[in-house]
């Protein structure tokens, strides 16, 4: 980037913020925000077809399985929802960038939490930020994060690093695109189209072995395994946090859905059980979230067999919650 002439060339957008629950229906709830347009975060998560199920093996990075409740791309599902696709840059452009906040607009950005400055050095990639400001002089970027109230002030080529490739299927290197404005009709339409994409992805994934129900019962298979693990102790910790922790609301996401849901059944009224449906589901993920903690605190070697059980009693129970949706989103 060209060094500015004065201190002035700092930009810095007001974009309303506050701490959410989830990073990416967060961030896309902020930009809303900015453009006057008012929706819960619950809204945000289920126009995003936002719930979901992925999993990645990663021998090199502990824990060495991996899964995450909700969906890929809950940014790039919300604007094609709502009609205005966005197209990621998926290359390394702060000059664009920089642009781009000049010209009144925020960022939408994914990225891996590693290389944040003021995460923990976990591997945890798909976060969702805000770029609301950048100083090509200081070298420095202002994120608008679900972790705190206030702006993150960072280093740009941290930003790089944390935009940059990553070991996860929930996101490529360098997803940053200018948020568009929208013009929002929100009803059954919208609401039936957002819910029909995140049915899909569940039921008939593009990437079986990796997104949706066949991922889960991938993971139910491997799960007892985890007691060769490297680190047994840490894989179930991780596990525990991937529900209960890391912005999920609690019940890998499901007891968020729920929420969405009940907003929902103001315009399909048919949705309201199924959002009682989707509460027991996400008490049900609670309660495998407190077999994973007793498993690394106890350091019991039955625990992953007895999750395993636990979670196949779950995937067959969202099987036929996710059917009773389809036919309401398709009705």
């Amino acid at each position: 980037m060209k060094s500015p002439k004065t201190p002035e060339t700092a930009f810095t957008l007001p974009v309303p913020h506050s701490v959410g629950i989830h990073c990416s229906s967060t961030s896309v709830r902020d930009v809303l925000a900015y453009d006057g347009i008012h929706l819960s975060e619950a809204m945000v998560f289920g126009l995003g077809s936002g719930l979901g199920f992925v999993l990645w093996p990663d021998p090199d990075q502990p824990p060495a399985l991996r899964f995450n409740g909700r969906a890929r791309d809950l940014e790039g599902k919300f604007y094609a929802n709502v009609g205005h696709p966005i197209t990621w840059a998926c290359r390394w452009d702060p000059d664009a960038m920089y642009d781009t906040v000049r010209q009144g607009r925020p960022i939408l950005a994914q990225t891996d939490i590693r290389p944040l400055p003021y995460y923990d050095g976990v591997h945890f990639a798909g976060h969702g930020v805000v770029v609301i400001g950048l100083d090509p002089h200081s070298q420095t970027a202002w994120l608008a994060d679900v972790i705190a109230e206030t702006p993150q002030a960072i280093p740009l080529d941290a930003l790089r690093r944390a935009m940059g490739p990553n070991p996860s299927p929930l996101t490529e290197a360098y997803h940053w695109a200018p948020a568009p404005r929208i013009h929002l009709h929100l009803g059954a339409p919208l609401i039936r189209r957002a819910v029909r994409v995140m049915v899909d992805e569940m039921l008939s994934p593009d990437q079986p072995k990796a997104v949706g129900l066949p991922a889960m019962h991938r993971y139910i298979e491997a799960l007892p395994e985890s007691i060769h693990a490297p680190d047994p102790r840490w894989v179930a910790r991780f596990a525990y946090q991937t529900i209960e922790k890391r912005g999920t609301g609690g019940g890998a996401f499901r007891l968020l859905y729920a929420q969405f849901l009940r907003e929902a059944a103001t315009w399909i009224p048919a949705l309201a059980s199924l959002a009682d449906e989707a509460e027991t589901i996400g008490r049900r993920w609670q309660a495998l979230a407190q077999i994973f903690k007793r498993t690394f605190i106890e350091n019991d070697p039955h625990g992953f067999t007895q999750a395993a059980s636990h979670l196949a009693a779950i995937a067959e129970a969202e099987a036929a919650w996710l059917a009773r949706l389809a036919d309401v989103a398709s009705s």
